[in-house]
């Protein structure tokens, strides 16, 4: 009889399925991330001239300066989240970015141009307002955020951050300053230099990063204060930590419960400390 052979089947390598699942899932990511480039929209918005920016409604709001003195607004999303969006300028010379009520979710990128220094930033529900310089008051609430190159005005300005929100700024110079940060929430002020300033922080929040040349604080509920002073200030500290340097003079008007660190004790003779704790 002939001799018959049956050729044996080559085995499969044994991780081909693993190699095969994970060839699918990079074809599924790369499809999808492709998707979303070609969903997304760009629309230039036509708005009345404007120099001050209020964001809300977790819309992130980038500020540049025209070299030309005009202003000008442009909207990136999908056409579902173009669609929701509401622009409008008030009398003060504010856009405000808004959107409509019922509106999802998609994110909202704004590139909005100004003619110099914004008039004011403001930020509230999840939103962002991301660099230039600003030269009024700075406003942001529940979750949101402003970074800005500097803070630089003639006239006092105030800066207000609440419901676990966030202001950084990088430096800058004002006569006079409002600071009041309260509900878990944090101001960083960089370099910042003002010649007078009244600080309130409370509410396990934190200020830092400004020098003054008098000031009255205010520091409360597990928070924390830092600053450099020139000339006087007054300060009441409740159950919170409060480090103040530089040659000025400090009165503590109050304090229970609270750690400080006080001009005198970094400088010796070189500066002075008054401690006056009232029952």
């Amino acid at each position: 009889l002939a001799s018959l052979t049956v050729p044996l089947a080559s085995p499969r390598p044994p991780h081909w399925p693993l190699q095969m699942a994970a060839s699918a899932l990079f074809i599924l990511a790369a499809v999808a991330a492709s998707a979303v480039v070609a969903s997304a929209k760009e629309e230039v918005r036509q708005v009345e001239h404007f120099t001050g920016v209020h964001a809300s409604d977790g819309i992130e709001v980038r500020v540049n300066t025209s070299a030309g003195g005009s202003s000008s607004l442009t909207l990136s999303s999908t056409a579902e989240g173009l669609s929701e969006v509401r622009t409008h300028v008030d009398r003060w010379g504010t856009l405000i970015l808004y959107r409509a009520p019922g509106a999802g979710s998609s994110h909202v990128v704004a590139q909005a141009t100004v003619p110099g220094p914004l008039t004011y930033a403001g930020a509230t529900r999840g939103s962002a307002v991301l660099g230039g310089t600003v030269a009024g008051s700075m406003v942001v609430s529940s979750g949101s955020r402003i970074v800005a190159e500097a803070l630089a005005s003639s006239r006092d300005v105030s800066i207000s951050a609440s419901a676990t929100s966030a202001i950084e700024l990088s430096g800058g110079r004002v006569p006079g300053i409002s600071v009041s940060c309260s509900s878990t929430s944090s101001i960083k002020l960089g370099e910042l230099r003002a010649d007078s300033a009244s600080i309130s922080v409370s509410s396990r929040s934190s200020v830092s990063g400004i020098t003054v040349g008098s000031a009255t604080a205010t520091a409360s509920d597990a928070s924390s204060l830092v600053f450099a002073v020139t000339g006087r200030v007054g300060l009441s500290c409740t159950n919170s930590e409060v480090h103040i340097s530089g040659p000025g003079r400090v009165t503590t008007w109050s304090s229970w419960g609270c750690k400080l660190q006080l001009p005198s004790a970094e400088r010796g003779a070189g500066a002075q400390a008054v401690a006056s704790v009232f029952p």
